[in-house]
């Protein structure tokens, strides 16, 4: 968490990470992510990726979505809202990612809520589940659960970053450099990412996925506001 004192501190919110069971079950390892993250995780089905997985394909069969995509944003996003009686998750996609950017910034700054995020190509689901800010107090980039784990073949997660984070962080009281930094990491120590705003900006960053929405930004976030209850495109 947050120390309220301190501009420049991170800020990390509690949202434990799971690593994806199989390639293309990103997007149901980030939905166990938010589950868990809401309380919401409370039946068997809920943790298991490949139940998230079958229920995440159902809905793109019924919509009648062809797109190879394993996880499209809006069978993701039904999967986000399907329990309680209003949506508590929107879509949205813009075609200049800092649009999308300060929307995820603003949720987890403003509201304290988790984000989900389409990175490498639009082929990625992450988590943002806090920031980082420079000494001046600007933002300098987002903290990330990505499900992937180290040996995936490259074009997933973890090649999207850059090697050498901007602003390191520590995991501990040491101060030695955190596991996730390492340019090698053994499988299960990558437990978060740090992209810099410049990357998240960048082609290697935000996307939209070239089969739906373009060129762009797309993320799935809270609604905080109880007027916003559709998906929209801002």
């Amino acid at each position: 968490m947050m120390d309220e004192n301190n501009n420049q501190a991170p800020l990390r919110l509690p949202v434990f990470r799971h690593l994806q069971d199989y390639n293309g079950y990103c997007g149901p390892a980030c939905a166990l992510m938010i589950a868990e993250a809401e309380g919401r995780a409370t039946e068997p089905a809920d943790f298991a990726q490949n139940e998230i997985f079958r229920a995440i394909r159902n809905h793109a069969r019924d919509q009648g979505d062809r797109r190879p995509v394993k996880s499209p944003a809006e069978s993701l996003l039904a999967l986000l809202n399907r329990s309680g009686p209003s949506p508590r998750w929107s879509k949205h996609f813009d075609a200049e990612p800092l649009t999308v950017a300060q929307r995820i910034l603003d949720a987890l700054e403003k509201f304290r809520k988790p984000c989900v995020l389409l990175v490498s190509k639009g082929m990625h689901w992450v988590v943002a589940f806090g920031r980082m800010r420079k000494e001046d107090g600007t933002p300098a980039g987002l903290l990330l659960r990505d499900p992937a784990w180290a040996g995936m073949p490259r074009f997933f997660g973890l090649s999207v970053f850059p090697e050498k984070p901007a602003v390191m962080h520590t995991c501990s009281d040491d101060q030695h450099a955190c596991a996730c930094l390492s340019q090698d990491p053994q499988p299960g120590t990558v437990h978060e990412r740090y992209i810099a705003m410049d990357e998240l900006l960048s082609e290697r960053g935000l996307q939209g996925s070239p089969d739906w929405e373009g060129r762009g930004a797309l993320a799935l976030l809270p609604i905080v506001d109880s007027t916003e209850t559709t998906p929209s495109h801002v």
